[in-house]
């Protein structure tokens, strides 16, 4: 095997285990979005989790309504704009762009169905905890 065959299989093998952890975030914020009626919430923040930290951000997150307009955005993106290039959710697409911190970047985006809001009976606390903005 050349050396020119193994270095592209080694990129090719980082591309996919780095795509594998993008989708692992994505996946985590997308099930944290919830639907009642016509009110779409997110109880999601960004303030905890490293690489969204306000003084040398790494990675953004945007989300986007079926119409085109943004839903939620992570603090870390500030006033800038993500690529919106989606796929379905069973082939999600992947992508490379430039982030808003001038740095070239990697993206994943696909459609999904906000979850349905859990009902509680009315009188009944709220059990568990979480992260919410």
């Amino acid at each position: 095997m050349s050396l020119a065959a193994l270095l592209a299989l080694a990129c090719y093998a980082i591309m996919h285990q780095f795509d594998g952890a993008l989708r692992t975030k994505a996946l985590a914020i997308s099930t944290v979005v919830t639907v009642a009626g016509d009110q779409v919430r997110v109880g999601f923040t960004d303030r905890f989790l490293h690489g969204f930290d306000d003084k040398d951000p790494r990675d953004y997150f945007q989300l986007w309504r079926s119409d085109g307009s943004t839903l939620e955005r992570s603090e870390s993106l500030g006033h800038g704009e993500l690529v919106h290039q989606v796929g379905p959710f069973e082939a999600p697409r992947y992508f490379l762009c430039r982030l808003p911190n001038g740095r070239p970047g990697r993206a994943i985006g696909f459609r999904f169905r906000p979850q349905a809001a859990a009902r509680r009976p009315a009188g009944r606390p709220r059990a568990g905890g979480g992260i919410r903005s």
